[in-house]
């Protein structure tokens, strides 16, 4: 009754996720291609490429878009009440795990479980950090990857047999990791879990006999956790063709000083938000690499707290099975896969709240086991009404939060407005808000974002070419050669090959838009020469050398549009085809 109950609570609170649409990578993913909609194209995405990937191998997750994106016609509201879905089944599974964590603490009443019973799953059902992964179908990711991780727990708690239980353990982590990387956590998490529970369960017992009887225990389900590991890693080779590549950090390789001040930074931080998680929500934290640079004496501090604090926690979980010592360590572990120890280009902000969703969901289990002592000067009445009173301000102020950080993340462009507020000089944050301002037709406002923004300093080439594109396709042709120049001077252009080969063909676009037909060709082709692939761009190439009397030319250029086209587009494109190859006929025609 009780579970019930703080899940229906929970629903009602986020019950206006179902009016959300597509945010964010989304848009790309689910509107603008047609990855997982089209045939049997998902067959390749679900290993590779999805959303342009390099490192990121989920086929679990990019499977469940595909029968969504199929199942719904690729509608948004059906596919955030899945989010939804999933959100209320891993708070149930919280539920079911707390029961069975206070299984050991004999002397806990039963209203006392069921008031832990509540208070688990609504500090984590209701608490902000998970708002992102409730609002934005694009994370059902953590979503599903923490999922399979609490029911690798409730198998490691709940079964007896060994092979059973090492099977089920050593599936739930497989399908964990296929989910997202995170997962990789997932072994030492349930471990530190399993352990403080079964030495709970061993009181009285001489330590070393408790350990070496918890070893017996985990022996089979250490085994199948080997083998799924090996077969992941064997897996995501054939999907990826490598295990890991790297990319180039934003602003450059960070030194190993300057690297481990931005972890400690970053794990602090962390720390902060699943404390304190009701100010400073925002889609991104965008950060300067070069804080890091020099060195920083509170950073430092942080850094050292943090080494002497793991160093007691391992210390304690090993000696007496600490509860304390077990949230730690709990929390460490799980955040560790998202603090960019392993370098890799997801690092445009110095964090991401959806990141803590595990050190979140295996610290909430630990929360009945801590040594609550009440002050001796406090009656028993006082302190329950203490507590009572501490519950009710804790879930006020997050469904507070929920509530009225909801509705900016359903709708991009509110998202992007609004962090835009937060992160005034990040260029994500103004490319996202200008291309979201774009689709929403308001064409006058992005030109005043693009301008207000490069007014302060600040450098955005790709949301000048954005803006100056929907010009040209507006015939204003002034405003675009404004913009145009003004990406040419741009040091993004100068400096990344994708901005200036984007910078070309919108050059030449607006070159043949103007008649400077000759112009056209070369920037056109400098532009598919860097960015190849664009159809727009082959068939501007086509109507330039059309224009300048090169039908030879043109008809080629028209016949490589056709071959790129989508099943969509390629009658259209065809047929613009044959009016070229015509155009040429009549010509030969002529000089006979």
């Amino acid at each position: 009754m009780i579970t019930a109950a703080t899940v229906l609570l929970i629903a009602v609170v986020y019950w206006p996720v179902r009016h959300g649409g597509f945010v964010w990578d989304d848009i790309i993913n689910f509107v603008e291609n047609d990855w997982l909609q089209a045939g049997s194209q998902w067959q390749h995405y679900i290993l590779r490429d999805f959303n342009g990937w390099t490192n990121y191998f989920r086929p679990v997750g990019v499977g469940l878009f595909t029968i969504q994106v199929r199942l719904f016609d690729n509608q948004p509201g059906p596919m955030h009440l899945v989010s939804l879905g999933m959100h209320l089944c891993n708070t149930a599974l919280i539920g079911a795990l707390a029961v069975r964590v206070m299984g050991p603490l004999k002397a806990l009443g039963q209203h006392a479980r069921l008031a832990w019973l509540a208070a688990c799953m609504l500090f984590y059902g209701l608490h902000p950090v998970l708002i992102e992964t409730v609002a934005w179908v694009g994370t059902q990711y953590d979503q599903l990857a923490t999922g399979f991780m609490l029911l690798g727990t409730c198998a490691a708690l709940s079964l007896r047999r060994r092979i059973v239980r090492a099977s089920m353990v050593g599936l739930c982590f497989f399908l964990a990791i296929c989910s997202k990387e995170s997962a990789a956590s997932f072994p030492v998490l349930f471990l530190l879990l399993d352990w403080v529970v079964f030495a709970k369960s061993s009181q009285g017992t001489d330590m070393a006999a408790v350990r070496r009887s918890f070893l017996r225990r985990n022996s089979a389900v250490i085994i199948a956790i080997l083998i799924a590991s090996v077969g992941y890693l064997l897996f995501r080779n054939f999907g990826l063709g490598h295990l890991l590549q790297h990319v180039p950090m934003r602003g450059g390789d960070l030194s190993v000083l300057d690297n481990l001040q931005k972890i400690a930074l970053t794990h602090f931080t962390y720390l902060r938000v699943l404390i304190y998680p009701w100010n400073g929500l925002s889609p991104i934290h965008s950060f300067d690499p070069s804080h890091f640079t020099s060195f920083r004496p509170a950073i430092a501090l942080i850094l050292a707290g943090l080494v002497a604090l793991l160093l007691w926690a391992t210390v304690a979980v090993y000696r007496r099975a600490s509860e304390a010592a077990c949230v730690v360590l709990v929390i460490a572990s799980a955040l560790l896969p998202v603090l960019n120890i392993v370098p890799t280009s997801f690092t445009l902000s110095l964090y991401h709240e959806r990141y803590a969703i595990n050190a979140l969901a295996f610290g909430t289990l630990l929360l009945p086991l801590l040594p609550w002592s009440r002050p001796s000067v406090v009656s028993p009445q006082l302190a329950r009404m203490l507590l009572s009173a501490l519950a009710v301000v804790w879930i006020g102020s997050s469904v507070l939060t929920i509530r009225s950080t909801l509705p900016l993340w359903l709708d991009d462009e509110r998202l992007w407005l609004w962090a835009l507020e937060d992160n005034p000089t990040s260029e994500l944050a103004q490319y996202n808000a200008v291309a979201a301002l774009l689709r929403n037709n308001k064409l006058t406002d992005a030109g005043a974002h693009i301008d207000a923004f490069a007014a302060r300093g600040n450098m955005c080439a790709r949301c000048d070419l954005l803006v100056a594109n929907t010009e040209l396709s507006q015939g204003n042709t002034q405003r675009a050669e404004t913009l145009v120049g003004r990406i040419l001077q741009s040091p993004e252009t100068a400096g990344n090959l994708e901005v200036r080969g984007d910078y070309f063909l919108t050059a030449g676009r607006l070159a043949l838009v103007q008649g400077r037909n000759p112009a056209a060709i070369n920037l056109l082709r400098s532009g598919i020469a860097l960015n190849p692939g664009q159809l727009w761009a082959q068939v501007d190439l086509a109507t330039a050398l059309s224009n300048a009397g090169q039908l030879k030319d043109a008809l080629s250029a028209a016949n490589e549009a056709v071959e790129m086209a989508d099943e969509l587009n390629r009658p259209l494109v065809a047929t613009w085809r044959d009016g070229v190859e015509e155009m040429l006929e009549r010509s030969s025609s002529r000089s006979e």
